[in-house]
């Protein structure tokens, strides 16, 4: 292999998945091309797999598959993904911000919505849906401290729905004794984590109501719980789009997680072109088994309680909150 080649001459020779394996020990030392490097400390005894994920340009994104054993080289196999675009959920080329509930973050999510709602016809068969007996009016002001719970009467509206696990015992939750306390004022300081979030995201997200099985459901009414039950598959099927918290074992924990990055800031390298003129390439690692949608479905804590299957299937539009990024 030619050691003067370039990234870019690389992903520009071929568009089929044929890997190519070369070591980068040379051009990481030798190469005054790369402008950064960081060393990653492997703990003693254990094989560490890792990925870096390149962008050159314009260029469909390669994927470069690293493995590190304790050893004294490391190799590279590289793919060009052009073809691949549904072999892993990702959030295309955004860089990912370590606070979840960011605005960089939830802007991203308000612009797949807005999308969806503009332009994917078979996801709003119609334009308002009949709004669940209550729901929370969160407002339209994120410096709002409280928020209040509406008899809907039946009327037609957009609202988001909340699935997440209980965990604990609820303290703050609607009951025959605090209903007309609920429908003047709640203060969303003394609400648990996930539903403090969930009304940050709504706002964030540009909508005014809110669905939350414990501050919409008398938990104290057998007649209530079985009138709500029974609407249950329509208020998913109905919301314009529902928050899964899916890390989260309980209501306490919170979904607007701030990751600890393991890694440093994504790191933009210069690499020369076959016409002497240079570009940059935006390399972040990736854990091997890095958190994916894939997963979070089917091995989160949200995702082995049977009622979030349902909500999942019926649900128009899904925002799932991981550990580490959202979907």
């Amino acid at each position: 292999m030619n050691g003067n080649q370039s990234l870019y001459a690389i992903a520009k020779r071929t568009n089929q998945p044929s890997p190519i394996t070369f070591t980068i020990r040379q051009g990481i030392y030798h190469k005054s091309a790369l402008s950064e490097v960081h060393t990653i400390e492997i703990p003693e005894a254990k094989e560490v797999y890792e990925t870096l994920l390149v962008q050159v340009g314009e260029l469909p994104s390669m994927e470069l598959y690293l493995l590190v054993p304790r050893s004294d080289n490391i190799y590279i196999d590289e793919y060009n993904t052009k073809d691949r675009q549904h072999a892993r959920h990702r959030v295309g080329r955004y860089p990912i911000h370590p606070d979840l509930g960011s605005p960089v973050n939830l802007s991203i999510a308000k612009g797949w919505l807005d999308d969806c709602r503009d332009n994917h016809a078979q996801c709003r068969p119609v334009e308002t849906s009949r709004l669940p007996t209550r729901v929370l009016d969160v407002g339209i002001s994120e410096g709002l401290d409280s928020c209040r719970l509406v008899e809907t009467g039946n009327k037609e509206g957009n609202y988001v729905a909340l699935s997440h696990c209980w965990g604990a015992k609820i303290k703050e939750r609607l009951t025959t004794e605090t209903l007309s306390n609920f429908l003047r004022c709640i203060q969303i300081a003394q609400l648990p984590a996930n539903f403090r979030d969930a009304i940050h995201v709504t706002r964030q997200l540009g909508m005014r109501y809110l669905w939350i099985d414990a501050l919409c459901i008398l938990q104290d009414s057998k007649e209530d719980w079985a009138s709500e039950s029974e609407r249950m598959g329509s208020i998913y099927q109905d919301s314009t789009l529902t928050i899964f918290a899916m890390t989260s074992k309980g209501s306490e924990e919170g979904f607007l997680k701030t990751v600890n990055p393991r890694y440093p800031n994504p790191t933009a390298l210069k690499v020369s072109l076959a016409t002497n003129d240079q570009t940059s390439v935006l390399v972040a690692g990736r854990e091997f088994k890095e958190e994916n949608l894939v997963w979070l479905r089917y091995d989160s804590a949200l995702s082995t309680r049977g009622w979030a299957f349902q909500e999942v299937i019926l649900s128009r539009r899904s925002l799932f909150f991981g550990a580490r990024q959202l979907y």
